[in-house]
Formats: C-alpha cells, sequence, structure tokens
C-alpha cells in the first residue's frame, strides 16, 4: 500500500476523499485452465473523516480509517497478462468493495499534519518586589483547558478549533478558510541596513496582514481579556509593590486592577498605530493613579552584502509608556516592575502554537530592575520607555524550527512564523511550513539488516527488518515476516522463518556463520516477504532481498597462508654512526593459519598492508604476496616434529604452549560467544 493522498473540499457532510492504492500478487486459475500469477495494484477512492487528535498536550489531525467508506474501486494488471473479464468483474464487485473496506476501516488512524497547538495550559508566575519587602511564590496561576476540538475540511484546506472550558462556546458553521481569507491586522517590520544602529528604537514600518500562510492562527481578543479579568486581576489586586516613608511613616503602594486587550495608540511623529495595551492601577497616599504600556511584534529583517545579513527573527517592541502619575510620581518608580511581571503572562497563550513571549519578559524584568531607577520622576514614562526598548529589541520570538511529525522520524518539517498581529477581535498569526529538502528524496520502504559482516566477529549475525514507519503503523500488530536465507555458493536454504514484525530487533533469523556448515560462505541472499492477514485474506505489503556480504581479508577457502621469499635487511653488529653498515638476506615467513579464531597479530597486521599495496601501489617491488596451501605437507598429528616452521600463535596459542589448537578452521575457543536461545539458524558445530 503505498501512503495515502487526501483531497480537501467543501461539503455539507464536511467528508474528505482519500485516494488509497494497494498492489499485490495473485494466483488465479479458472475452471479448465492453468494456474496464472499475476500483479495487481488496486486503485481506490473513498471518504473518510478528519479526526483532531490530541498527542501530547497537543492536536494533530488524522484521518480515521474506522469511518472511511470507499466508493470507487480499479483493478490494473501489471504483469501477468490482461484479467479475464471474470476474474475483474469479481475484484470490482460488491463482495470484493466489502473486503476492502474492512480491510481500511482495520487501519491505525494516520497523522495528517504537523503538532498545531496545545489543549491545555497552565502557568504560574512568581513575584519579588524588594521596595515593599513582599514575595510571592504563587503570585497569580492561569490556567485554561479545550472543552471541545473539531475540524471542519475547506477547499483546499482544514480549520481546526477549540472551544476553552468556561470562556467560548463557538459556532462550527461559522469557521472560515484563515489561509485564504485576509484578516483586517497590520504587521509591523523593520528592515536592518548597514547604517541602521540596532541599540536605537526601531522605526516600524507596517503592512496590510499577508494571506498564503500554510498554517494560520487566530486567537479570540476576548478571551485573553477575560482570562485577566478572572483569573489574574482579582489574585494579584491588593499586592503591596513599594514601600513610601512619609514624616517617618512608612506607606505602601497597592496595586488595585489590571486589564489587557487591544488598543490604538498615538506614537510621536508617526501617528495612530495597533498593539496590545497593558493597564494598570494603583493606590498611593489616598489617591489612585493609571498607566498603561503598548507593545508591538515585529519582524526584523536584513538588507545589504551577503556577509552581512542575518536570519530573519521575530521581536517585541514597547511602543510606548504612558503613566498618569500626578504629585507621587516620584514614589512608585516600582510599579514598573510588576507591569512586566504581568507581561510575562502573554506567553501562555502563544506558546500555545510554539510561540513564547517568555523570554520578551524576562528581558523586560532585567531591565526594569536595573535601569528605572536612573529615570526623571517628571518624565517617567518616556524614562521607562527608554531603558526598556533596548531589552525589548534583544529579545526575540522562537526562532524557526524544523522536526517531524509526531510518533515519527521522517521527514523533517521546517517552519517559521509568516505574520502575527494585533486587531480589536483577535491575537492573529500565520506559519509557514514545509518539508526539509534534505529529507525529501524517497526513503526506502523497508530496510533488511545488516548489509555486511566481518568474518573476524564471530558473534551470531542477528537478521532485522525495518519497515518504514507509515507502513508499519498501517499495519497494525498482525503483521508477519516470512525470512528465507540461502547461501550464494550453493543456493542452499540456510533458515526460512516466519516472524512477527513486533517481535523486537531481532525479528529477523539468526545466522550462526562462524560454523561448520557456513564458515567458507563469502555472501547470503536474505529475502522477506511481510504479510498482514484480515480474516481468512492475506495480503503482501512488502518484499525484497538484500545480499549479506561476509567480509574478510584472508582467503578462508585455503587453511594456510605464508609469504616470501623477501629480503630483510638489518643493522650489522660492527655498524657506527660513521660507517653504517647493514646485513640482509632472503626470508620466507612461517606457516599460518587463516582460521579465524587462530589468527596471530602478525598476520592480521601483513594481512591489511597487502590490501593497502594492492589497492594503492602500482609499483609493487620488494611487495611479498601471500601464498596459500591446502595441506602443511606431513600429518597433523606431526605438528609439534614441525614446530620451527609453524607459527607459535597461529597453531598453538603461544611459544609456552605445548597441545596445539584445534584442527577444524571453524573451531570456537569461546563456545559462550553464541548465547542461548538466539532464534533461528544454522546451529554451531557440536
Amino acid at each position: 500500500m503505498d501512503p495515502p493522498t487526501v483531497e480537501l473540499h467543501q461539503n455539507p457532510s464536511n467528508f474528505v476523499t482519500v485516494h488509497f492504492t494497494f498492489r499485490t500478487t495473485a494466483k488465479i486459475q479458472q475452471a479448465g485452465q492453468s494456474m496464472r500469477q499475476f500483479t495487481l495494484q488496486f486503485t481506490a477512492t473513498g471518504n473518510t473523516v478528519v479526526v483532531p487528535q490530541i498527542q501530547n498536550n497537543q492536536v494533530v489531525l488524522t484521518l480515521n480509517a474506522n469511518q472511511t467508506s470507499i466508493t470507487e474501486l480499479q483493478v490494473t494488471s501489471s504483469a501477468g497478462g490482461g484479467l479475464p473479464p471474470v476474474i475483474l468483474n469479481l475484484l470490482q464487485g460488491p463482495q470484493f468493495f466489502a473486503i476492502l473496506n474492512a480491510f481500511v476501516r482495520a487501519l491505525t488512524p494516520l497523522v495528517a499534519s504537523p503538532p498545531l497547538l496545545s489543549t491545555q495550559f497552565s502557568h504560574t508566575e512568581h513575584a519579588d518586589f524588594k521596595d515593599s519587602g513582599v514575595s510571592l511564590f504563587d503570585w497569580f496561576t492561569i490556567y485554561v483547558s479545550a472543552s471541545r476540538v473539531v475540524a471542519r475540511p475547506l477547499e483546499k484546506a482544514i480549520t481546526v478549533a477549540l472551544d476553552f472550558a468556561g470562556l467560548t462556546q463557538g459556532d462550527f458553521n461559522q469557521l472560515v478558510d484563515l489561509i485564504s481569507i485576509r484578516g483586517n491586522g497590520i504587521v509591523y517590520y523593520r528592515t536592518v541596513y548597514q547604517t541602521t544602529s540596532l541599540s536605537s528604537p526601531p522605526i516600524l514600518q507596517r503592512v496590510s496582514e499577508p494571506v498564503g500562510s500554510q498554517i494560520a492562527f487566530v486567537l479570540n481578543m476576548d478571551v485573553v481579556s477575560q482570562i485577566i479579568a478572572t483569573q489574574v486581576s482579582p489574585r494579584i489586586a491588593g499586592t503591596k509593590i513599594k514601600k513610601i516613608e512619609v514624616a517617618g511613616v512608612d506607606k505602601m503602594v497597592v496595586l488595585n486592577w489590571i486589564s489587557l486587550g487591544y488598543s490604538q495608540f498615538d506614537k510621536p511623529l508617526r501617528g495612530r498605530e495597533d498593539g496590545l495595551r497593558l493597564h494598570f492601577n494603583v493606590t498611593a497616599l489616598g489617591f489612585d493613579g493609571n498607566g498603561d504600556a503598548y507593545i508591538q511584534p515585529y519582524l526584523q529583517t536584513w538588507d545589504g552584502p551577503t556577509n552581512f545579513l542575518q536570519p530573519d527573527s521575530w521581536r517585541m517592541y514597547v511602543a510606548l509608556v504612558d503613566v498618569d502619575l500626578g504629585f507621587w510620581a516620584d514614589f512608585v518608580l516600582g510599579l514598573f516592575e510588576f507591569v512586566f511581571h504581568v507581561l510575562s503572562f502573554i506567553g501562555l497563550f502563544l506558546s500555545m502554537w510554539n510561540t513564547s513571549f517568555l523570554e520578551f519578559a524576562s528581558h523586560f524584568v532585567q531591565s526594569v530592575q536595573n535601569g528605572i531607577d536612573q529615570a526623571d520622576a517628571g518624565n517617567i514614562g518616556a524614562g521607562a520607555q527608554g531603558q526598556l526598548q533596548g531589552s525589548a529589541n534583544s529579545a526575540t520570538l522562537p526562532s524557526p524550527w524544523s522536526s517531524p511529525l509526531p510518533n515519527t522520524t521522517f521527514p523533517r518539517w521546517d517552519g517559521m512564523m509568516h505574520y502575527m498581529s494585533f486587531t480589536a477581535e483577535s491575537i492573529d498569526a500565520g506559519i509557514k511550513t514545509w518539508i526539509n529538502w534534505d529529507d525529501a528524496k524517497e526513503q526506502p520502504a523497508a530496510v533488511i539488516s545488516p548489509e555486511a559482516w566481518s568474518a573476524s566477529d564471530r558473534h551470531p549475525i542477528q537478521i532485522a527488518l525495518k519497515l518504514r514507519n507509515d507502513l508499519a503503523k498501517m499495519a497494525g500488530n498482525n503483521l508477519m515476516l516470512s525470512w528465507q536465507v540461502t547461501r550464494n555458493d550453493t543456493g542452499a536454504i540456510v533458515a526460512n522463518p516466519i516472524l512477527r514484525y513486533d517481535a523486537g530487533p531481532a525479528n529477523g533469523p539468526v545466522l550462526y556463520h562462524h560454523s561448520e556448515e557456513l564458515y567458507t560462505v563469502n555472501a547470503f541472499t536474505v529475502s522477506c516477504v511481510a504479510t498482514i492477514t484480515l480474516g481468512s485474506q492475506v495480503g503482501e505489503i512488502w518484499s525484497g532481498q538484500q545480499v549479506l556480504t561476509i567480509a574478510d581479508i584472508l582467503d578462508r577457502s585455503h587453511g594456510f597462508v605464508e609469504w616470501g621469499p623477501h629480503w630483510v635487511v638489518f643493522v650489522a653488529p660492527d655498524s657506527t654512526p660513521d660507517k653504517p653498515n647493514y646485513w640482509q638476506h632472503i626470508r620466507n615467513s612461517r606457516i599460518h593459519r587463516t582460521a579465524v579464531a587462530a589468527r596471530c597479530k602478525m598476520l592480521k597486521v601483513k594481512a591489511e598492508a597487502n590490501a593497502v599495496v594492492i589497492a594503492t601501489r602500482a609499483n609493487k617491488r620488494n611487495f611479498a604476496p601471500l601464498r596459500y596451501r591446502d595441506d602443511l605437507g606431513f600429518p597433523w598429528e606431526d605438528l609439534l616434529r614441525h614446530r620451527k616452521a609453524l607459527c607459535e600463535y597461529c597453531f598453538f596459542g603461544g611459544p609456552d604452549k605445548l597441545a596445539p589448537r584445534p584442527q577444524e578452521d571453524w573451531y570456537e575457543p569461546m563456545p559462550d560467544v553464541y548465547g542461548v536461545g538466539l532464534g533461528f539458524g544454522v546451529k554451531p558445530h557440536a
């Protein structure tokens, strides 16, 4: 089965059209005729339902196979010739329709989108007002949870909506296509040139909210205001944020209430602009005072030579701080610490779709603590704004991301925020997302491992199959693997078990290659067929084969090896630095064993050196090739009499050993290397 494709069209039943392609091999026999084999392709079209599903507290879209109905079916033969009409009619008839519908409905839900947004959010804000001596671990807590999640297919788009418990009760029929209908917000941006001073307040330009994002997000502004009014403002009322000494008596500046929402404001030399307005009310010395801070998101882009450019990033700007202080202005400098504690809560909402203001808020708080006392009391609003802008300029919204869909490892989806704006109705944002082009190349449907094995690794070979994630998920728990392993030298079958795919990494046969039967085999052909069963029907979803090579630097088909003659040069006893003298003579090596468990270190070094020379050196002068032999020229029982001609390590295990090693080349000095109960395959020689 190929990955399904989906068509999105607006319709009264809110169905989506889904296309499935199945391939299988069938043997068909008609009465009085011989058996014929066909390779069949089934192209099915049906209706299904897109269901929002919660995974790790985030909403993703899935295709609900349980509610899928096949409406059209075409059967073609790609191998074996044309199908007889009676067979074609049978395969496209109602009985086979029922079988195919049952198969599709048995599939697991298929993930169809990246993570879209969170269904719950909880955040507790701490506060520490040093001027008043007040420290609160739980100053206020915001908690929102989704009471309903719905999805509506539209023309080439899907709209997903959440109702928040106790806050909203939306109308499903009012859902619109957010990616094609332009919002009424304003998007601000700043272009950085080589002459731009990054420490100066940004001069923002403006454009209308664009269209064309792959994902569009809208958060109702009334919901934001309600949360502040019901969950934040009552909790922080009465907070003592600053201590004032009057005539030797301590008085407190007390926070009364706050609100948050959209507002337009007048920016000097710029006219009216819009942003998010945080309003607060405090009492000091019996008088009330009010203040407002206006915040704007903006995109910072770069223009100039290549070595000057930096990635685009979204940032926050404190556009205006307006404080109605009256005659007690010099007593309420500390209230700005409160203002920017509260700002951190904004991150709660935007973090629901992978965007967070918390870094921005922490910059604000630190900036206030470090610089607000330097502001002039008579011009505290402008002074605070100036102190905060530098921090806001360095505070960024999340960078572009790259990650796969939930429960998958491939491909990665890249993305970044396309636009963001505050309007009287909502907080609007758009996200662009696309498949990472490094991952765009087609991946194999399945991989048989390993592809190669070193002959010097005497452990059994554990063969396994890893299906592509979509195929594995589609098959569910009844996926079976039929294996066959054959020798490439003789074609004999070595192993042919049938195992469950979910048996873990060890879902294939075990080859005891270091055994009498398989010791000299240099390659195996590993074949596998993956099938699933539905009722009495068995269907193939993948088949393939791979050659497993046993890599070796020596020829194991010969039991012994030597090299030479070759010149050996060494320093003579009478040699001096002033009169060097060298002796040389022709030498033959001792006889070594090619048996994997017996090879000495010198033989391994020589074999590796020869392999390098053969591969890289055209001039092979003074090169002593290996000479293989199948016998020693004397019986194995006479080893001790001919010990001087033999490698002490290959034949005896060292010059201090008296008993020779076993004669069989496949001998194993450590039988436990095979373990116990590792699976199917040829057992080691007893």
